[in-house]
């Protein structure tokens, strides 16, 4: 279940056996909530902006609310990546959030494409293929605030140690919000130098911003006609 600590970050973890699972619980402030799953959206562009990440691909864009992607990690520690089929759902109305389920892909999802290779190489440990999922939340409270879940899991072998693991939680995982709220307000100011910025003037990707710009924006405005009514 995802955390519930609103007002401020909170951040959890739990290794089990052969996973471990990383919870990311923050209300992000200044921010346009249509941005935010902008910014999930774009696969290609994570490595601009995800810890760890070095490499980032679209292996397959198959409709606003459903991509394929793959994120490769390159570093002193690890050589890994991880082919990742992306839904975003749309549960404005009834939950008030948007959520996105990444599950790893399979590649009977991928109609005319092939999953990429399996990396191969050595660093301090095996190149592998992480099998990982992750849980998305984003409940916009306001025009420039959201409340952000974030659940990601993976398989990760017993011999990995304590220091690996903590590196992982530190240079990575804790670095997520800020990451994505330094983006976002990028966006908001219509940066010319944002990547972001960039992308979404290219018809693909505005067509899909605009998908679900729409949604958002008609659910804060039911979020501020709602408020101005228990003031009155």
């Amino acid at each position: 279940k995802f955390l519930s600590k609103r007002g401020k970050q909170g951040v959890q973890y739990r290794r089990a056996d052969d996973s471990l699972s990383v919870k990311l619980d923050a209300d992000i402030v200044g921010v346009r909530p249509s941005d935010l799953l902008f910014i999930w959206r774009e696969a290609s562009l994570y490595k601009n902006w995800f810890p760890a990440v070095s490499r980032s691909d679209l292996l397959s864009d198959m409709h606003p609310a459903e991509l394929a992607l793959n994120l490769e990690l390159d570093n002193p520690l690890c050589l890994a990546d991880s082919p990742l089929h992306a839904f975003f759902c749309d549960d404005l109305r009834d939950g008030g959030c948007a959520l996105i389920l990444v599950r790893p892909l399979k590649q009977s999802a991928l109609s005319n494409d092939v999953l990429p290779p399996v990396r191969t190489g050595h660093r301090v440990f095996p190149a592998q293929r992480v099998a990982a999922s992750l849980d998305i939340m984003l409940e916009p409270t306001s025009a420039d605030s959201v409340h952000f879940n974030f659940s990601l899991s993976f398989m990760l072998a017993s011999h990995v140690p304590t220091y690996a693991v903590n590196m992982i939680l530190a240079k990575g995982m804790a670095n997520i919000v800020s990451n994505l709220r330094n983006t976002a307000l990028r966006m908001a100011a219509g940066d010319a130098t944002s990547v972001h910025v960039q992308r979404m003037r290219q018809p693909g990707s505005a067509s899909a911003a605009l998908w679900w710009s729409v949604r958002i924006d008609a659910f804060i405005a039911s979020l501020e006609q709602g408020n101005k009514g228990k003031r009155t």
